[in-house]
């Protein structure tokens, strides 16, 4: 079996399939490898994905959902007692971490992956990267999911609660931005007409900033503030 696993090491495997034969004799297992020629200097696909490094590669909840596939992958050759390269290699669970594949159909279209292997993978894998978005979801909006709710991937986002949700960002909306403006405008007459205090006003501009702090806003959010009085009163 080493001996195999040297071999296949210098190959680009696709799959492995293994067969218990009985025979009269002696019972053995038959082990059948599909892979492509790809002989280059010893090495299998997986020897240069180590000299990638993901981190730099990936954006950060992209490299998270990688991690949790390695896992996963890691855990998987482990029970089948397989090369975990025969699964997936580290760039093809990169692809499925970039592109958010929500679908067989999806993974079935990253280079090398093969409907054999979609069809026997495919569903534990996805079921992995379901866990991670409903991880991020109740970590960033405190949101929980009920079973099955469908997940599907837009290119723009999603409206919720005045917020704009992309892939591994959330946004604030046109509507919360004119909401955020109003609010505090409303604020700054009230402290200035006298009915607001400062330590009132103060712990309800928090508030409002605390509010949209999970937003990629704080430029902008800076510059809305910096326009108002409050400001120059370094009450913010």
């Amino acid at each position: 079996m080493e001996a195999l696993n040297q071999d296949l090491r210098s190959l680009r495997v696709v799959s492995v399939q293994r067969h218990l034969c009985a025979s009269a004799s002696e019972p053995g297992w038959a082990i059948c490898v599909e892979y492509l020629e790809d002989r280059t200097s010893g090495r299998n696909k997986d020897d240069d994905d180590k000299r990638v490094d993901y981190r730099e590669v990936l954006d950060a909840e992209s490299f998270k959902v990688f991690s949790a596939l390695r896992s996963w992958r890691k855990a998987t050759a482990e029970k089948e007692s397989i090369p975990v390269y025969t699964i997936l290699t580290n760039e093809q669970l990169a692809e499925v971490a970039r592109r958010r594949c929500a679908s067989l159909s999806e993974l079935e279209a990253i280079d090398g992956i093969g409907a054999a292997r979609v069809k026997k993978y495919g569903p534990a894998l996805l079921s992995r990267w379901r866990a991670e978005i409903e991880k991020w979801l109740a970590s960033v909006l405190k949101l929980q999911l009920k079973a099955g709710t469908r997940l599907d991937r837009t290119s723009s986002g999603m409206e919720f609660l005045g917020f704009r949700l992309l892939p591994g960002a959330v946004l604030l909306g046109r509507r919360a931005r004119r909401r955020f403006r109003k609010r505090l405008a409303e604020y700054e007459g009230q402290w200035l007409s006298g009915t607001m205090k400062s330590g009132d006003l103060q712990r309800r501009v928090g508030s409002l900033l605390a509010h949209t702090d999970n937003a990629r806003c704080r430029k902008w959010r800076s510059v809305v503030v910096a326009e108002s009085i409050l400001a120059h009163e370094e009450l913010v």
